[in-house]
C-alpha cells in the first residue's frame, strides 16, 4: 500500500477493535477473580454452617439454594446435589419466600433479622413444625439470605433444658441463701428473684418489687451505710460490697451480705443496676463461736500449767503461749519466726536429736530456761493441715520436773542405805546386772568383789544404844568408801557388811586395797572410845577366775568372808579354799 492509498479510517477501526478486545478480557478476567473471591467466602461460610446442629440454608436474592449444612441434608433426607441450585420453592413447605421477600426486607431494616413458622413435610401427610430465623448476608454487594431452622420438638426440649437449669438455679440460690435484684433504667423495671422475695419475708410476687425494701428493711443503725453503697457504687461506676442486719417482713433479723453493680453505656448513660444479697446470719454466728472457741483455747492455754508451741515442719515457731515465753525468758515475737531449739535451750546434741527426730515424745525431754535450770517437759504431739496444704506441728507440754524429782529421790532412797548414805544391796544387784549384761562374754574385763564383814558391831549397839552404833558405821563407810579408787563402788551389803566393787583383776592393786581396810580398823578412834576392837573379815571372789555367773561371783566372795570369819584371818581369796562340784556347791573348805 503506497502512502497515497493510506486509509485513516482503518487505523481507527483497527485500533477500536484492539481497545474492545482488552476491555472485555478485563472485564471477564475481573469477574473471574470476583466469582473465584466469592466462592472462597462461601466455601468459610460452608465450614461455619456445618459447625451448627441446626439446619441451615443459604440462598440468593432469587430464593435459589447456594448451599445447605449436613444438619439441614440429614433432616430433609436429600442429597445436596438434589437442594443446590434448586429454588426454595421445591421444598414441601407452606413458606413462599417471594411473598415473605418484602416482609423480610422491612424487619433486617428494623430489627437485622426476620422470624416465622412454617410447616416443612417430610412424607406424604407428615409435617414437621419449625421456627426459621432468616439473616441478611453481603458478600462482595450480593445479597444472600441465611435461614436458620430449628424443630419445635427441638424447640421444646432446648426449654425443657432451659427450665431444668432455672430450676437448679434457683436450688442452688435456695441453698446458698443468694437473692438477686435487677433495676433496668432503660425500660423502668425492677426484677426480684424467688429467693429475694423469701428473703424479704414474702412469697414471690406478693409486693411489688422496690429498691426501697432493701434500704429501708436495713437495721436503723446500718441504714445510712447501705444508702452510701448505692451512691458509692454508681458515682465509680463499680461494684461495692457492704455487710448490714435486715430485719424482713417476718420480723426475723439476718445478717446480710450485698453486692451492688451498676452498669453504663458508652456514652455514660445509666443502663442498670444489678444487686446480690446474701443471708450470711450462719456464717456469722459460726465465726462468732469460732472465736469464743478461739478466746476460750486461748483463755486455756494462758491460765493453765499446759505449755503450748506451734511450728512448722522446718521447725519453726508459729506461736507460743505465756507460760512458754515465761520459761525461756523470749518474748512471743522473739519466739515467732525462729528454730524450735531456741525454745528449748542450748540441749545436747542427743536431745536435739530427740526433737528434730522422734516428734513422738515417749518421755519427758529437757527444756533449758532462761536461768539454765533443766525443765522436765512430757510433750504431746498431734498436726493439723491448713488451708494452703502445709503441715503444722502442735505441743502440749506438762512441766514434770517436780514428778521426776521426786521419783529420783525415792528411787535414790530405795537404792542406798538409810544410815551410811551409801549404794544398798540393791544397787550393787543393779550394777552387777548391767556389768555382766555388757561383759559377761569378755575376758578381758575383770572384775573384783570384796565383801567385808565388820565384827563384832553389834556388840556396840547392846552397849551404847542403836544410835551410837549407826554412828560408827557412818564414819567407818566414810573411810572405806575413801578406798574403791576412781572406777570402783562401796556398797552397804548388810547391817555388819560392805562390798567393793573394784572393776580391776590385778592383784598387786587388790592387795593394797585390802591392807589400807585392814589399817582403817586398826587406826579408827571408836576402838579406844567405846572399848570394843573392831575386826573386818574380807572375802575376795574374781571374774573370770573363779566363775563367770553373775550370782555365783557374789556368793563366793560371800563364802570366802565367811570362811576367813571361821579361820580368824582378815583376808581369804576364794580360790584358795576350795573347788566347786558341778552343781555349784562347796565340796571342801580346804584344799
Amino acid at each position: 500500500m503506497t502512502i497515497q492509498n493510506f486509509n485513516p479510517w482503518l487505523v481507527v477501526i483497527l485500533l477500536s477493535i484492539i481497545f474492545s478486545g482488552l476491555v472485555a478480557f478485563i472485564i471477564t478476567h475481573s469477574r473471574i477473580l470476583i466469582l473465584e473471591k466469592n466462592n472462597r467466602q462461601l466455601k468459610v461460610f460452608r465450614e461455619l454452617m456445618n459447625q451448627t446442629n441446626e439446619s441451615v440454608l443459604l440462598l440468593n436474592d432469587q430464593g435459589i439454594i447456594i448451599e445447605v449444612n449436613q444438619a439441614f441434608v440429614k433432616m430433609i433426607d436429600k442429597s445436596e446435589q438434589r437442594l443446590i441450585g434448586k429454588s426454595v420453592l421445591h421444598l414441601q413447605s407452606d413458606f413462599d419466600f417471594h411473598e415473605h421477600r418484602q416482609q423480610m426486607l422491612r424487619s433486617f431494616a428494623d430489627k437485622g433479622f426476620y422470624n416465622f413458622s412454617l410447616n416443612l413435610f417430610i412424607k406424604k401427610e407428615t409435617f414437621m413444625p419449625m421456627q426459621v430465623r432468616v439473616s441478611l448476608i453481603q458478600i462482595e454487594q450480593i445479597r444472600y439470605y441465611g435461614i436458620t431452622a430449628c424443630s419445635n420438638k427441638i424447640l421444646s426440649e432446648k426449654e425443657s433444658i432451659i427450665s431444668e437449669k432455672n430450676d437448679e438455679l434457683f436450688e442452688i440460690q435456695h441453698l446458698a441463701n443468694i437473692g438477686y435484684w435487677e433495676m433496668n433504667y432503660l425500660t423502668k423495671t425492677i426484677y426480684w428473684s424467688k429467693e429475694l422475695y423469701s428473703l424479704l419475708g414474702y412469697q414471690e410476687n406478693e409486693v411489688e418489687p422496690n429498691l426501697d425494701f432493701i434500704h429501708f428493711m436495713a437495721h436503723q443503725d446500718d441504714q445510712s451505710r447501705v444508702w452510701k453503697a448505692f451512691l458509692n457504687a454508681f458515682q465509680a461506676q463499680e461494684k461495692v460490697d457492704i455487710h448490714y442486719r435486715l430485719k424482713n417482713h417476718q420480723g426475723e433479723t439476718l445478717e446480710i451480705f450485698l453486692r451492688i453493680r451498676h452498669f453504663f453505656s458508652d456514652t455514660n448513660e445509666h443502663i442498670r443496676t444489678i444487686g446480690m444479697i446474701q443471708d450470711i446470719s450462719e456464717q456469722i454466728e459460726l465465726k462468732e463461736e469460732l472465736d469464743l472457741q478461739q478466746i476460750y483455747t486461748e483463755a486455756i492455754l494462758s491460765n493453765s500449767h499446759l505449755i503450748f508451741v506451734s511450728f512448722t515442719n522446718r521447725f519453726v515457731i508459729v506461736s507460743v503461749n505465756k507460760l512458754m515465753t515465761k520459761l525461756c525468758g523470749l518474748s512471743e515475737e522473739e519466739l515467732e519466726g525462729d528454730s524450735l531449739m531456741s525454745a528449748f535451750g542450748n540441749l545436747s546434741r542427743r536431745h536435739r536429736k530427740l526433737i528434730n527426730e522422734n516428734l513422738d515424745f515417749k518421755r519427758p525431754l529437757p527444756l533449758k530456761d532462761h536461768a539454765g535450770k533443766i525443765h522436765y517437759i512430757q510433750w504431746d504431739h498431734s498436726t493439723i493441715e491448713m488451708k494452703d496444704g502445709q503441715i503444722l506441728n502442735l505441743l502440749l507440754g506438762l512441766d514434770v520436773t517436780e514428778t521426776i524429782n521426786q521419783r529420783k529421790a525415792l528411787e535414790e532412797a530405795l537404792l542406798t542405805d538409810s544410815i551410811t548414805g551409801l549404794p544398798n544391796r540393791r544397787k550393787l544387784n543393779e550394777l552387777l546386772v548391767n556389768y555382766f549384761y555388757h561383759n559377761g562374754e569378755r575376758t578381758d574385763k575383770p572384775l573384783t568383789l570384796l565383801c567385808v564383814e565388820v565384827d563384832p558391831i553389834a556388840q556396840i549397839g547392846d552397849l551404847y544404844g542403836q544410835a551410837i552404833e549407826d554412828e560408827v558405821m557412818k564414819n567407818l563407810s566414810q573411810e572405806l568408801n575413801k578406798q574403791v579408787g576412781k572406777f570402783g563402788l562401796l556398797a552397804k551389803r548388810a547391817t555388819n557388811q560392805f562390798c567393793f566393787f573394784l572393776p580391776d583383776g590385778d592383784n598387786n592393786k587388790i592387795v593394797e586395797i585390802c591392807r589400807n581396810i585392814i589399817k582403817v580398823f586398826n587406826e579408827q578412834f571408836y576402838n579406844k572410845r567405846y572399848n570394843v576392837n573392831l575386826s573386818p573379815f574380807i572375802g575376795i571372789a574374781k571374774f573370770p577366775q573363779d566363775t563367770r555367773n553373775r550370782d555365783d561371783l557374789l556368793r563366793f566372795a560371800s563364802v570366802a568372808m565367811r570362811e576367813a570369819k571361821n579361820e580368824n584371818i582378815n583376808v581369804l581369796n576364794f580360790s584358795d579354799i576350795t573347788r566347786v562340784k558341778d552343781d555349784g556347791k562347796i565340796a571342801t573348805l580346804r584344799t
